[in-house]
């Protein structure tokens, strides 16, 4: 049990929240350089989580409700820790009378719509590049009037449930890592690809219930490292988008990264420059355009930096 201060939706306000994370050790790093001494409290209370981190590649299971103990709640929470390259459905669950329950991840942003019973469905998104091979944990909290969606223990976003109920039933099946096919279900993922670490519905451990013939190793691909010593590249001829990039520099001037479109022309570059600032440098059609990175923040230092790059047409990126 973890006890972070974060920073809300408002800029000028904080706020305490207890938050459940899974992980081996935490390694607590500064963001923005600073002559202010900061010194944060942190309250950890440890336990340990048995249920092993499964490989889903369209193989998803379902869950019996009333043997796993889920009833219907005014107050409801979904979390779900995942790690995957693709689009993909985390949990679905859609009752008789109308109640709905989906969370997804689409083109790196994660969605979970939701009805109460009204027939009226509200969507609640958040996140950016969460589809990048690394682990990221989403969490759906629901107080009566209240919706919240929380991501990587920070809140992206808050909404209020339309309609008149408030009272959450779940069907008597819940799908993990998939869904049933049907004809209505337009814009639902149907399928995932990836690794869960856990899947938790109103306390209840839902990748606890996984059969033991569908349990897998997490199968992730992870890139090798390798050092590039001056006047040297690595030429990569073919790449999908979206890709990260995780880097170690030394501080001084260098270029980190040039894509290049079929043609060999110049689609973007990022450099380091003298002052240890990260250079953007689009090449849209015969234009330049430049951006620097944060002047708090250096990309030179012991830490490895990472660098997203999704791009949205021929000459348009988004880098995170």
């Amino acid at each position: 049990l973890l006890q972070i201060l974060y920073s809300s939706l408002s800029a000028s306000t904080y706020e305490w929240q207890t938050l459940d994370v899974l992980a081996k050790r935490i390694h607590i790093v500064p963001v923005y350089n600073s002559s202010v001494e900061i010194t944060p409290t942190v309250m950890i209370t440890a336990c340990k989580y048995s249920t092993a981190i499964s490989y889903f590649n369209d193989n998803m299971y379902t869950v019996d409700t009333r043997k796993a103990g889920i009833v219907s709640m005014y107050e409801n929470q979904l979390t779900v820790m995942f790690r995957t390259f693709e689009n993909g459905i985390f949990i679905f669950s859609m009752a008789d009378q109308g109640d709905l329950l989906i969370a997804q991840i689409v083109l790196g942003k994660v969605h979970v719509i939701f009805d109460f019973g009204s027939l009226t469905q509200t969507t609640i998104s958040g996140g950016t590049a969460l589809n990048d091979g690394e682990w990221h944990e989403m969490r759906w909290i629901h107080q009566f009037d209240s919706v919240q969606l929380y991501i990587d223990s920070v809140i992206m976003n808050t909404t209020a449930p339309s309609g008149l109920y408030r009272k959450l039933d779940f069907d008597s099946k819940i799908h993990v890592g998939g869904r049933p096919p049907d004809d209505m279900s337009t814009g639902i993922e149907t399928s995932y690809h990836g690794c869960l670490a856990r899947v938790m519905l109103n306390n209840i451990d839902l990748l606890a219930e996984i059969p033991r013939q569908q349990r897998r190793d997490c199968q992730m691909p992870r890139p090798q490292l390798m050092t590039i010593l001056p006047g040297g590249s690595v030429n990569i001829p073919f790449s999908f988008l979206p890709f990260s990039i995780e880097f170690r520099v030394l501080p001084q001037p260098s270029v980190i990264l040039l894509l290049t479109d079929p043609k060999n022309a110049s689609l973007l570059q990022i450099a380091l420059n003298s002052d240890g600032l990260l250079v953007l440098k689009l090449f849209a059609d015969t234009s330049e355009v430049e951006q620097l990175s944060h002047p708090g923040s250096s990309p030179a230092s012991v830490f490895l930096s990472k660098i997203f790059v999704r791009s949205y047409s021929s000459n348009s990126f988004f880098l995170l």
